[in-house]
């Protein structure tokens, strides 16, 4: 082969193998990523299918994830978390092991997973965790999450639609609960082994039709829906629970379903979606319906002796909804454009927020918004998106929480928390305050609020406000009182108001605001009084209508003021009362107002009332008599001396009833009532207790702990009943607990132990560990770590109870000596009684592993003189260290890179010989010989499994005559030799040195 030609070969060749390192620098690679905070949306997948993200340690990003074209996030042994949405497309993973992964939340309800076209979560052995906020998962479209050996820190909320599937297994909620579930659309579920209450809520749309009985406070052994629930048709999806924990399997209803509940305790929610349209009135919670059909017009509900705990609404898809009289735990209006309507509405917030996503509007006039919230979800008043908010004369308790572009009008309503206002969202605030009275000829201040907050990132701010008034006689025109004010007012005097112009009457004033762009405006409206100053004043007239109305224990009355107010403002008003007409006497006095609770009765008594009006002058005359006879009402009692314990003289740790014996006055039928039991003021448990004859006893169960401790008892904590009296449900009783011996967690060198005690470095060790436990009352979860070389590798929840308590671990090895160490409960969730025994270490020395090599080298030919078409013997010795044993291995012979033939030999330790046959032909030759060519040996070096020889062939004739060299190399040839080197850049480098180097001195001898 022409010298000069090879080297211009090998040339090109390192040329281009360089080029494609220039320009594909991460070919073959996978990102991984330790201690990292990155910014921005992070997307896998979109510069190439099955793109790969490893984290390992701590990687926490701000910002939306993307997962699309079969893309995977792999967490192992570190921690990921998100300021975010997650989003994964297209068979894209998740999968996290050993590690901690979720939320950066900051607020509740912020964040979700949402999977779609054959998506997967996978979560083993590993923390759920967003800063202990709720958030939501979202699988669609035959998406897969499951949970194995997981601990859910914080509340998620799952949508299992679109033949989606989910598993949770051998898990842990550390509060007392795990996660909700919602079913619907052909999703599959699996539930076992979890430690910790569940929510499973099932979805019933048009056409289906059941009769069963929920789920709710139960511990369930196994339990399939619907396969084992009778009288169930059009439902496709089911799911199974076995040895789990169930508060709720509430009916969700939509449009066209017939639901039928039998024989529970069950909340109900109530689902417009596609363009619904549903008006809704008089639901209220926790009332017992022995056969009731709920007044809903596109849906059949009946509730068949059951307690109805809790309403809730979830609103999507451009529905419309009128709720009014009614009393709702949760309320959602979602995704998109939903449109309530609400009035003389509460919102509890027992059992879940209230939301407004998506571009949904809700507007609330004369509601409450409460948060009474049991189980540490702490319910919001939340607006996100582009959601929309607005409250006219409205109260809210609750957290307010605005995010994104929401928008909240708060007009003539009060928030009692300061609403959080994120992104770009913006809070309106309109209001009139005061007086409801003035007088004319005068200046009257008119008190309230106006001003716009925003987020940082909104570009809204308050433009102006102008206040106005209308009067007799044409109350629909409106005059502006003062100018139009461009400062912000916040709880002060937004205008002076001249009235002396004015005659004596009642006015209307508005207040209108608007923003600096003048996108927007809003009005709130207040009446007022108007009274005459330039007149004889007098004491006023009898107040009008009187009216006594029984209401529970107590008598409401109400009035109209006095014709003539002596013209002078009404100051207040004095309450008469008495057993007959002749012996009325004052009862109360109170302020400008036209209604009175008396609640000093007694049932079954017979009142006489009569009221009198009093302005600066003096007191008028009484009203007519009004005459009301009280009802007996039943009374329930609960004294000190009604409570008792099943030890009056308990050890610390010692599992003890406490019982109530409760009075009834006046019973007449049984009573569903709810009782509380609290320690030292904190709530512990609640329970249903049916009321029945003269005393019913409940039952508590507690696990003492050492000292003095108050022990109350609440009856009726609802007010489901209406009593006598309200004062005499609660009772407290003081019990005092001796201390006793603290358990203690133990573990001793000794008690670990390996399954090798002589591996060598990439072998997988078990790890066994023995727990012992002393003083134990009741079993307990605990975390143990796994530490090398004080490093955590893994680690583990495991239940502990008074006997030993083995745990284990894998662990693959490294080379060199380690301690390995057991940690049991590293985050002191138990109090010992001594903390300096939850560690133990043993060595453990691990050796170099030496790794097989195998090598060809001598490539021989058996002859140097040839004939045409001869068939000649080519061999080359293959040798092997650090085999264990003998291996089969595949040998290829090639001829000018061609292959020419294959054998299948066994090699051992040692030199082992190879031969293959060549049918001579003339001209020069390249052989090459390569051994194990499926890499079935792992080697330490993988270079020296190639042995290369160059010839020159010569046929024998008469009269041997050197031949001349006459090299050429068509272009055809160099074109297919560049696209098969392309592949192979370093291959063909290794070719041209080995063939530079033996060339010159081969070549001769066999000319």
């Amino acid at each position: 082969m022409n010298e000069s030609f090879r080297i211009k070969r090998i040339l090109l060749l390192a040329t281009v193998g360089m080029l494609l390192l220039i320009l594909f620098p991460d070919l073959g690679f996978i990102q991984e990523h330790s201690n990292v905070v990155s910014a921005n949306d992070l997307i896998i997948g979109d510069d190439s299918p099955n793109e790969k993200l490893l984290i390992e340690n701590t990687y926490h990003h701000y910002g939306n994830v993307y997962l699309t074209n079969q893309g995977e996030i792999e967490v192992k042994n570190g921690e990921f978390r998100v300021y975010g949405n997650i989003w994964a497309f297209h068979e894209s993973k998740i999968i996290v092991n050993s590690s901690t992964f979720g939320f950066l939340s900051v607020t509740k309800w912020q964040f979700s997973i949402n999977l779609f076209n054959t998506s997967e979560l996978r979560v083993e052995n590993s923390n759920i965790y967003s800063n202990l906020f709720p958030n939501l998962i979202n699988p669609n479209n035959d998406s897969k999450i499951s949970f194995i050996n997981v601990t859910f820190t914080d509340w998620f909320s799952c949508k299992m639609a679109d033949n989606s599937s989910v598993e949770v297994k051998d898990s842990y909620g550390p509060k007392g609960w795990a996660s909700e579930f919602f079913f619907m659309d052909s999703a599959q579920g699996n539930f076992s082994n979890i430690d910790g209450i569940i929510n499973v809520f099932t979805v019933f749309h048009d056409g289906s039709v059941i009769d069963y009985s929920p789920l709710w406070n139960e511990y369930v052994f196994h339990f399939e829906f619907p396969a084992d629930v009778p009288f169930a048709s059009g439902i496709d999806y089911s799911f199974i629970i076995d040895d789990c924990y169930i508060y709720g399997n509430s009916p969700l209803l939509e449009k066209g379903c017939d639901v039928t509940v039998r024989n529970c305790i069950t909340s109900v929610i109530i689902r417009p979606i596609n363009d619904d349209s549903l008006n809704i009135s008089g639901l209220v919670a926790n009332t017992y319906q022995s056969d009731w059909n709920a007044p809903l017009s596109d849906r059949q509900f009946r509730a068949v002796n059951s307690i109805l705990r809790n309403w809730h609404l979830h609103m999507f898809d451009y529905s419309s909804v009128n709720l009014v009289n009614s009393i709702f735990s949760e309320i959602l209006s979602i995704y998109w454009n939903c449109s309530l309507y609400m009035r003389n509405t509460i919102y509890k917030g027992d059992a879940g927020p209230f939301w407004v996503f998506g571009e949904s509007t809700v507007f609330a006039r004369e509601c409450v918004f409460f948060a009474q919230d049991p189980w540490g979800l702490n319910p919001v008043v939340y607006v996100k998106d582009l959601g929309t908010l607005a409250l006219y004369n409205c109260y809210v308790y609750t957290d307010f929480t605005m995010e994104d572009y929401a928008t909240v009008y708060l007009l003539n309503s009060e928030t009692f928390r300061e609403p959080m206002l994120l992104d770009a969202s913006e809070l309106w605030v309109a209001k009139i305050n005061s007086p409801p009275t003035g007088l004319s000829n005068d200046s009257v201040p008119i008190s309230g609020s106006a001003y716009i907050d925003t987020a940082p990132a909104s570009n809204i701010s308050f433009g102006s406000y102008q206040l106005s008034y209308a009067g007799p006689p044409d109350y629909d025109v409106y005059t502006p009182i003062g100018p139009e004010r461009t400062e912000p007012v916040k709880d002060g005097i937004l205008e002076s108001w001249n009235t002396s112009t004015l005659t004596p009457a009642i006015y209307y004033l508005r207040l209108d605001m608007k923003d600096i762009n003048l996108t927007d405006n809003v009005s709130v409206y207040w009446v007022i009084n108007i009274q005459r100053s330039d007149v004889l004043h007098y004491p006023p007239s009898e107040p009008q209508a009187l009216l006594a109305i029984e209401n529970n224990n107590n008598v409401e009355l109400n009035w109209n003021p006095p014709l003539d107010n002596g013209n002078a403002s009404i100051t207040g008003y004095t309450i008469y009362r008495g057993l007959s007409m002749g012996s009325l006497s004052p009862v109360a006095e109170v302020g400008n107002q036209t209604q009175f609770i008396d609640g000093n009765v007694t049932p079954g008594t017979t009142y006489f009332y009569r009221i009198s009006a009093t302005n600066k002058m003096g007191e008028g005359p009484l009203s007519e008599l009004e005459i009301i006879s009280m009802n007996p009402l039943m009374d329930l009692i609960l004294t000190t001396s009604d409570i008792s314990f099943s030890s009056s003289t308990p050890m610390e740790g010692q599992m003890i009833t406490i019982y109530g014996d409760i009075k009834a006055q006046n019973l007449t039928q049984s009573e569903l009532v709810w009782v509380k039991m609290e320690i030292d003021g904190v709530s512990v448990d609640v329970k249903p207790v049916t009321i029945s004859g003269s005393s019913t006893q409940v039952q508590f169960n507690w696990t003492a702990e050492e000292g003095n401790h108050d022990i109350s008892l609440d009856v009726d904590i609802v007010n489901s009943v209406d009593e006598s009296h309200e004062d005499n449900n609660v009772a407290t009783k003081q019990i005092s607990v001796s201390e006793s011996s603290k358990p203690d967690l133990v573990i001793e060198s000794n008690s670990i132990e390996f399954s090798n005690n002589a591996p060598l470095e990439y072998d997988v060790v078990m790890i066994n560990a023995t727990i012992f436990a002393y003083n134990l009352s009741e079993d307990l979860f605990v975390v143990v770590d796994l530490l090398v070389d004080d490093e955590q590798k893994a680690y583990i929840t495991r239940k502990i109870s008074s006997t030993d308590t083995l745990v284990q671990f894998n662990w693959t090895t490294q080379k060199g000596d380690h301690d390995i160490t057991i940690a049991v409960d590293s985050i002191n969730s138990i109090t010992e009684s001594n903390e300096g025994n939850n560690r133990a270490t043993r060595k453990l020395t691990v050796l170099q592993k030496s790794e097989p090599d195998l090598s060809i080298s001598g490539m021989y030919i058996v002859q140097s003189v040839f004939n045409e078409s001869e068939v000649i013997d080519i061999g080359a010795t293959i040798t092997a260290v650090n085999l264990t044993g003998e291996i089969q291995l595949t040998v290829e012979f090639y001829v000018d890179d061609v292959l020419e033939s294959e054998k299948s030999i066994t090699v051992a330790n040692g030199a082992n010989d190879i031969q293959f046959k060549w049918t001579v032909s003339e001209g020069g030759h390249n052989f090459k010989i390569k051994i194990d060519t499926t890499n079935i040996v792992v080697e330490s070096d993988e270079s020296n499994n190639i042995a290369l020889k160059d010839i020159y062939v010569s046929i024998q004739t008469e009269k041997p005559k050197e031949k001349e060299e006459d090299w050429s190399f068509p272009w055809a040839i160099l074109i297919v030799g560049l696209l098969f080197l392309v592949l192979a850049p370093f291959i063909g480098l290794i070719m041209g040195t080995r063939g530079r180097r033996k060339n010159s001195q081969k070549k001769e001898s066999y000319k």
